[in-house]
């Protein structure tokens, strides 16, 4: 890995995806545990921000299969926003496991 200095590696596009996939499901169960609008509303600008970093990272790091599990969740995510319910919550959190699994 190609490093900027001693101290301030750069992240490889899989860290970058990494930690867009970490704060997305970090960002989507502190909104589910929410109940204030306006926290709901900052948590969802977070996941859409991860979404488009994962989205911008993934040619460079997943499999075909991933990049599938990566557009269910896309899916699934515009689902969520027009209708957040619990089924949608649900398929949301199995697409999340597994793209960490793949």
């Amino acid at each position: 890995m190609s490093s900027v200095g001693d101290n301030n590696p750069v992240p490889s596009y899989k860290d970058e995806f990494k930690k867009g996939l970490e704060l997305f499901e970090e960002s989507f169960q502190a909104y589910q545990q929410s109940n204030i609008a306006n926290q709901k509303l900052a948590f969802q600008d977070v996941m859409g921000k991860a979404t488009h970093i994962m989205d911008e990272t993934s040619d460079e790091c997943l499999s075909a299969s991933g990049k599938k599990n990566l557009n269910k969740l896309k899916n699934d995510y515009e689902q969520f926003l027009k209708n957040p319910n619990s089924e949608i919550m649900k398929a949301i959190q199995s697409d999340l496991n597994n793209l960490k699994s793949s």
